[in-house]
């Protein structure tokens, strides 16, 4: 049975950081080595993704005495571990046989960094091409992530799913809000964002990883990024124009406002609809599947990028756009049962909202508002004074009961 000493796992742990680091970046070891304890931790942007202690089973002593010595790990409970980064996980106590955790053994260093620290395999690499080009679909790079032991897929995804299909930019987009909505903006001369993770539909910003690679399974996955990301914020807007169904929906069945925003300076980007009515969603799912079965695992690298943008294709009838927004300097509250991070953008005495890059154009009234009689010429009054537009229509929708 071949005995390795540390110094032997150290070279080979740099070798294969060798590979991995020709695929991507952020990988790093870090040794310790005081005599009794030998550890190394395999560090990936500056957290421990993986630690190996190493220690000698039994040895002969200078006085004649044989020693023998093991190795295990307590953990004690606790359910927020996920939290903090820099919890090794996982974690493997090893001799110098390679017998680790109750003396199950690999026969070789390679199978045990094949485990833990994986690299590309072309042979899988090029099950991927073939798939791929089945649908039609050239990748433009094929990468092997160690840190998810998934290959990332390098292509524009949202032009793929939409068979290329580009849609020409919007002029005006519309937000259906509450009357107690609306006055709050008037009073505050804000306009707030919510955080992207206290969506209605809590499982949204999971929706395309989700079905398209089995990402973000686990709890803890999911924990970590509703963290990573409650800083980014979102407004949702809509192309449809007073807008019947609109009303029903979000503008408190016509009893509400309509914000109609002039968006030719901002970065407003449409909803993609996916679902099983997409014939090229379906025929990218089949191929991820398929590929699934034989042990690859893949995820697609513009999903990081798509994910705020992406519903399930049932929703397409609200034709909206998004716009998003980042920030540190936010605040919290509680709506009901959800707690949300939020951000009130102000807005100046032109209606314009300057960190969105859009400016209110029209105020449409729903057909339903309360007290109208009164109510609409404040509102007319509140508009103008408060936000310089002029423009306050009644909805033309009057069939909302």
């Amino acid at each position: 049975m071949p005995r390795y000493s540390f110094q032997e796992f150290v070279d080979a742990i740099e070798q294969r950081l060798h590979c991995i680091k020709s695929q991507m970046d952020g990988f790093s070891k870090d040794i310790r080595d005081d005599g009794n304890t030998k550890r190394i931790n395999i560090n990936y942007n500056g957290n421990t993704f993986f630690s190996l202690n190493y220690y000698i089973s039994n040895y002969w002593t200078p006085d004649g005495k044989k020693v023998v010595s093991g190795m295990f790990t307590i953990t004690a409970q606790n359910d927020s571990r996920w939290y903090f980064e820099n919890e090794a996980t996982p974690s493997i106590n090893i001799d110098e046989y390679l017998r680790y955790n109750n003396y199950q053994q690999f026969n070789n260093l390679d199978e045990l960094f094949d485990k833990y620290l994986p690299i590309r395999n072309e042979e899988k690499v090029e099950s991927i091409k073939i798939e791929f080009k089945k649908i039609g679909l050239e990748l433009e790079d094929i990468k092997f992530n160690t840190y998810d032991n998934r290959y990332w897929l390098y292509f524009d995804l949202s032009r793929f799913i939409n068979n290329n299909e580009e849609e020409e930019p919007p002029t005006y987009l519309c937000k259906y809000v509450s009357l107690g909505t609306y006055m709050n903006m008037l009073k505050n001369r804000t306009f707030r964002l919510n955080s992207i993770t206290s969506m209605n539909d809590t499982s949204e910003s999971f929706f395309l990883g989700e079905f398209l690679c089995n990402v973000y399974q686990s709890k803890e996955e999911r924990y970590k990024e509703t963290v990573k990301n409650h800083n980014t914020f979102i407004t949702s807007l809509s192309k449809l124009y007073d807008s019947a169904l609109m009303w029903r929906l979000y503008g408190d069945c016509g009893k509400g406002i309509c914000l109609v925003f002039d968006v030719k300076n901002a970065e407003a980007k449409p909803i993609l609809y996916i679902g099983r009515k997409v014939p090229r969603y379906q025929q990218l799912r089949s191929a991820i599947q398929n590929l699934n079965k034989k042990g690859i695992n893949i995820y697609i690298h513009d999903i990081e990028s798509q994910r705020f943008y992406v519903k399930s294709g049932q929703f397409d009838y609200e034709e909206e756009y998004r716009l998003l927004h980042s920030s540190d300097d936010i605040s919290f509250t509680q709506y009901e049962e959800l707690i949300s991070y939020y951000k009130d953008l102000k807005i100046d005495e032109k209606g314009c909202i300057p960190e969105l890059g859009i400016r209110i154009e029209e105020i449409i009234v729903g057909a339903n508002l309360p007290q109208r009689e009164v109510n609409y010429p404040l509102l007319v009054n509140l508009t103008y004074k408060n936000f310089g537009v002029s423009i306050v229509n009644w909805s033309e929708v009057d069939n909302l009961r």
